[in-house]
């Protein structure tokens, strides 16, 4: 038996709405995705997240669902995703600051890559 993901009933961050409206117009479960990616690099903290087949079951997105809506996602220049053959992709949201406070950035030195203020 498989594990499953608890969704929140509330957003991790606060929503960019620019962001999510232009998902929005896009047709299919694209918003459903665009939620998805966002909850994910929320907990993360991260922009770039691996969009595993867990995530999209919790989010009820099929497979087939899922490369359309990161072709209309990356067409409408809101995301950047990367896969290798037989893995899961990367997808990298075009969102300038991921929302998240700033008390809950990583301290300078904390983070894989040198990051710095």
């Amino acid at each position: 038996m498989s594990e499953s993901i608890a969704l929140p009933n509330t957003a991790p961050a606060p929503i960019r709405l620019d962001w999510c409206n232009r998902a929005a117009a896009l047709p299919g479960k694209t918003l459903h995705l665009a939620m998805a990616l966002f909850w994910l690099g929320a907990e993360c903290r991260e922009a770039s997240v691996i969009l595993t087949r867990r995530t999209l079951r919790a989010w009820g997105i099929s497979r087939d669902a899922r490369y359309d809506a990161l072709r209309r996602l990356r067409g409408a220049a809101l995301i950047r995703s990367w896969q290798a053959p037989g893995r899961a992709p990367l997808v990298v949201t075009m969102i300038a600051v991921l929302a998240v406070a700033p008390s809950r950035w990583p301290r300078p030195g904390g983070r894989p890559g040198g990051w710095r203020r």
